[in-house]
């Protein structure tokens, strides 16, 4: 009894000191998000350098006196006077543009509950549709740590940390997409996914993306597409409808989409339709960095008579024949029989025309020869269907329990000609890939309790 009497007096005595000798700072962004594991100087003669926890915290001593605070990574210095009630908030007025991202992390979105607290983002939406990017690949850079390779239109590659390719896992709905396709180079497979229908994606960084497999040791990017949404009427309803077209001088693009959702009170149904053309890229006209013909086209290789010619581009600034269209399908149901049971499809289609490899038409040799007279990607396909099933009742072994079974196709190929050689190089690609995948949940905590 003494020594447990002993024990919490010491205690006491360590909260009293730690609270009377130290003060306490939480630093926010401009949208009031933590600005976590972040390093913080506190300016004065003597520099104190120290580092935020995950709720965007500090402990500064009292007796420290300091003029200024400064968040290294955003290279921002702000006033001490800033401070108001214990929280500094860092606001547009001390930096330009803040990554603000959510990383707010639900079951819906496929990500493990267990790693909702490691370094990912989540883009939502709302800033999709906010956004002037055309494909899936370009919402990427909607992100703070993905940047994508691209050399051509019809192209975007991303890049996490450095890794690309087939060190990246690409996930939709919860199913892999990396297949043997996948190679060390270039891989354009997100273009395959509909922006349009994309309910979030996420991206994880770090060590925590190994616990996809070795396949993610560079990260995971994982689309999540829109569910199709029950009725609370008995009579069959359509329960939105929602049509956009979106023209873009830039690429010259058309884009046509249209989707709607049937409903029941025990079975719904989404269906999409997106139709993309993509014309020439016009480049700009200002090069202020002092090389005035850097990224011009002055030719392009035309096939005239049964040869190849060079044909003096009317407008160098203008990408020729770099355009491609795409067509993108998806439907889905949902049928649910009891209270605890969901029975869902989710069926995919994505196809291309072909695509031009712009950086490889622009290759000459040393007497001014184009290397390539044609080298373009051929249509790619990628065909899923996915058979869901979920039941969420708890039992002693489990409190949720779903079957996901999957069947893509996916179809490639490149077309590879060299000037004036009248053979074409084409390489075909195609894959089928099976997967199935049980996933139980069970809260040790309640089981425990």
């Amino acid at each position: 009894m003494k020594t447990k009497l002993k024990s919490n007096i010491f205690f006491l005595l360590l909260v009293l000191v730690n609270t009377i000798y130290s003060q306490e700072l939480k630093i926010i962004d401009a949208y009031g998000n933590p600005v976590k594991s972040k390093t913080i100087i506190l300016n004065n003669s003597f520099s104190d350098t120290l580092k935020t926890n995950n709720r965007g915290k500090i402990k500064i001593h009292k007796n420290t006196d300091y003029q200024s605070v400064t968040i290294l990574e955003y290279n921002t210095i702000v006033p001490k006077d800033s401070i108001r009630n214990g929280i500094l908030q860092i606001t547009s007025r001390y930096v330009d543009a803040l990554p603000t991202f959510e990383t707010k992390t639900t079951n819906h979105s496929n990500i493990l509950n267990s790693l909702k607290e490691f370094d990912h983002e989540t883009i939502t939406k709302e800033k999709i549709l906010n956004s002037d990017y055309s494909t899936s690949a370009d919402i990427l850079l909607l992100t703070d740590g993905v940047t994508i390779q691209k050399s051509q239109g019809g192209g975007g590659s991303p890049i996490i940390r450095g890794f690309e390719a087939n060190r990246i896992l690409l996930m939709i709905d919860g199913v892999r997409m990396n297949n043997a396709i996948y190679r060390n180079g270039h891989v354009q497979n997100s273009l395959t996914v509909d922006p349009f229908i994309i309910k979030d994606f996420n991206v994880i960084y770090g060590p925590s993306a190994v616990t996809y497999g070795s396949d993610a040791i560079g990260g995971v990017i994982n689309y999540t597409t829109t569910k199709p949404k029950l009725s609370n009427k008995k009579d069959t309803t359509l329960e939105k409808i929602r049509l956009i077209t979106r023209l873009n001088k830039g690429a010259d693009e058309l884009t046509n989409h249209i989707d709607f959702n049937f409903s029941q009170q025990r079975w719904a149904s989404f269906s999409s339709l997106t139709f993309k053309q993509f014309g020439d890229i016009v480049m700009g006209e200002n090069r202020r960095h002092g090389y005035a013909d850097w990224g011009k086209l002055p030719y392009y290789v035309d096939h005239v008579l049964g040869s190849d010619s060079l044909i003096e581009n009317p407008n160098p600034n203008n990408q020729l024949d770099i355009g491609y269209n795409q067509i993108d399908i998806t439907q889905k149901f949902l049928f649910k029989p009891t209270q605890h049971l969901e029975i869902s499809t989710n069926s995919q289609l994505s196809t291309s025309s072909n695509i031009q490899r712009f950086d490889q038409l622009n290759n000459y040799n040393e007497n001014g020869i184009p290397q390539f007279a044609t080298w373009e990607y051929g249509p790619q396909l990628r065909i899923m269907n996915v058979l869901n099933l979920n039941w969420n009742k708890p039992t002693r072994l489990f409190d949720n329990i779903s079957l996901n079974t999957s069947h893509q196709k996916i179809s490639e190929s490149r077309n590879i000609r060299q000037f004036n050689n009248p053979y074409l190089e084409q390489n075909d690609e195609q894959v089928q890939v099976f997967g199935i995948n049980i996933c139980a949940k069970k809260s040790l905590a309640e089981a425990l309790s």
